[in-house]
């Protein structure tokens, strides 16, 4: 009697809060690595990256005007240094708001299938529970027991074969 374990196994946990709006996979099923296993509700992260969008456009053109003014010496460098930290300012906020809406979908880290999927479209997910398992079933540990009558038939590096009902 013995335990079959996979090297590599995670649990899947999406990494913000959110609504399930589908669930793209099966329990069961083979996935590659970087698949998308559960999207959340993005409108409000997708509504939020065009806000920052905008904001960066807005600044880039000010600070844009500003160079071009700085360049005939027409500008304060003061003002041209306000401009160019409302510039950097709004490209981290789209920086931000992009990885906002990246975390909305779940994807798997590696090739591996996945366990049972204990969710559903309309759930609320907290952002700390695991949906499911995903495990590397190519390379799998035998936590094995023998009989003490069987230790003088076994040496190390001997070959076993190992059979499971389900296999």
């Amino acid at each position: 009697v013995g335990t079959l374990r996979p090297v590599r196994a995670v649990d899947i946990v999406p990494n913000v809060a959110g609504r399930v709006s589908d669930v793209l996979v099966t329990s069961g099923q083979k996935v590659p690595a970087g698949d998308r296993l559960i999207a959340l509700d993005d409108r409000a992260a997708r509504a939020a990256l065009a806000e920052a969008q905008a904001t960066l456009s807005e600044t880039e053109q000010e600070y844009s005007r500003y160079r071009q003014l700085e360049d005939s010496n027409a500008a304060a460098e003061a003002r041209l240094e306000e401009a160019r930290g409302a510039f950097r300012r709004a490209e981290a906020a789209v920086m931000m708001a992009e990885a906002n809406l990246e975390d909305r979908t779940v994807t798997a880290p590696f090739v591996g299938t996945l366990g049972v999927i204990d969710t559903e479209p309309g759930r609320f997910l907290n952002g700390n529970q695991a949906v499911t398992r995903l495990a590397d079933l190519s390379a799998v540990e035998v936590s094995a027991t023998l009989p003490e009558r069987y230790f003088r038939q076994v040496r190390p590096g001997q070959t076993l074969e190992i059979t499971t009902p389900s296999y």
